[in-house]
């Protein structure tokens, strides 16, 4: 029986549905660059937050007990060995696009967990009464939001969770002391929270500009390649992409002595499809051909279209028996297949050579040679079929 061919509605369902997720692929592939970003900017807490937290914690045993602050500093070390072994897992891990969301949310809760601890400073270490604490507060919270705004941009989310328990802190702590002072302190922690928050939306901006044109970049440079090296028609490799691969794959046969053929394909009466159809419908029978061809192959194997109604196929570890019925199960689908154009519908045929590398055969040019001339007796002996000698 015949089937009608419906493969060119095939290929534009499966383009439809593919081009639905490249979006997606694309904001998951820049957050995950927003989080290498925001990863490499706290590395240096390896030694900076170490440091800062015994600083902090000597002077605080000025107004708590010393044994309050060593449990403090104790606290603080351990939350940052804790988040950095999470950056040091990231980084290991080599995420893919995929993965950014999960990887935002452990790192959202690590770091998280290090703002809180020192946004709890204000509130347990807050002397009522004392200013030279409370400017000592002050200064380390400032100098929190500050280093935020500085390395936490890259991710928007992240920046603003880091930002929110400083802020919180910042604004509302110098109310709990009566005078005009501490309300000025509270207006002006205000201001510079405002200030902050801006500047660093205007950094995530910039560098979200940025790796949208680096991601543009690499659009463009995989498109050039694809031009370079697919048949624009079928999707298949072109001529130049194929002779790259083959003289490969002929060199390595010949080092490990592996079997190697080659499949010679031409469409029979293709110029009668022109003649009596019109282009279109050729170029329709040349794209069925292809992906019949392609449905056909091993993942190893390569087809290219070399040139009008002319295709290639190379079968890596593969003798010329094994060759034979995989010509010949192509040669039957492709027999078996009505192809159709709006109103209009043809049979076709194909004529296959088949070659195998041998000592004779030296290079990939002397095999398409070979295989070539089985293609010309195919024609020779009546079309719509496989010769392999």
């Amino acid at each position: 029986m015949k089937q009608e061919a419906s493969h060119s509605s095939g290929l534009s369902s499966l383009t439809r549905s593919s081009s639905l997720n490249i979006e997606s692929l694309e904001l998951s592939e820049i957050r995950l660059q927003q989080l290498h970003l925001y990863v490499d900017n706290h590395q240096h807490d390896r030694l900076l937050a170490p440091m800062l937290s015994l600083i902090t914690g000597s002077v605080l045993s000025v107004w708590v007990s010393w044994q309050v602050a060593a449990l403090w500093m104790l606290i603080s070390f351990l939350i940052t060995r804790n988040y950095l072994r999470v950056y040091s897992n990231f980084k290991k891990s080599a995420p893919q696009a995929k993965d950014a969301y999960q990887w935002e949310r452990r790192i959202a809760m690590a770091h998280g967990l290090h703002m809180l601890h020192w946004a709890g400073l204000s509130m347990w270490a807050w002397q009522p009464g004392n200013f030279a604490n409370h400017i000592f507060i002050a200064m380390i919270v400032m100098g929190l939001m500050s280093a935020t705004t500085a390395m936490s941009s890259p991710s928007k989310r992240l920046f603003l969770l880091d930002m929110l328990p400083i802020i919180i802190i910042a604004c509302t702590r110098p109310l709990f002391e009566q005078g005009l002072l501490y309300n000025s302190m509270a207006a002006l922690s205000v201001c510079f929270s405002i200030l902050m928050i801006h500047v660093g939306l205007q950094i995530h901006q910039n560098l979200l500009k940025m790796l949208c044109l680096q991601q543009e970049r690499k659009q463009l440079m995989m498109e050039l390649e694809n031009m370079a090296t697919t048949d624009a028609l079928t999707g298949t490799s072109n001529r130049r992409a194929f002779m790259t691969f083959a003289r490969e794959e002929v060199i390595r046969s010949q080092r490990y002595q592996h079997p190697l053929s080659l499949l010679m394909i031409d469409i029979d009466h293709f110029k009668r499809v022109n003649d009596n159809f019109g282009h279109a419908m050729g170029d329709q029978v040349i794209r069925v051909v292809a992906e019949i061809i392609s449905e056909e192959c091993r993942h190893s194997d390569r087809v290219a279209r070399l040139g009008g109604e002319e295709f290639a196929l190379l079968l890596p570890e593969c003798g010329i028996c094994l060759a034979e019925v995989t010509a010949e199960r192509i040669r039957q689908r492709i027999a078996q297949t009505l192809v159709s154009h709006g109103d209009q519908a043809s049979n076709i045929t194909i004529s296959i050579g088949v070659a195998e590398l041998t000592a004779a055969q030296r290079d990939i040019d002397s095999l398409l040679d070979l295989a070539d001339k089985r293609l010309y007796r195919a024609k020779q002996a009546g079309r719509n079929r496989v010769e392999t000698a």
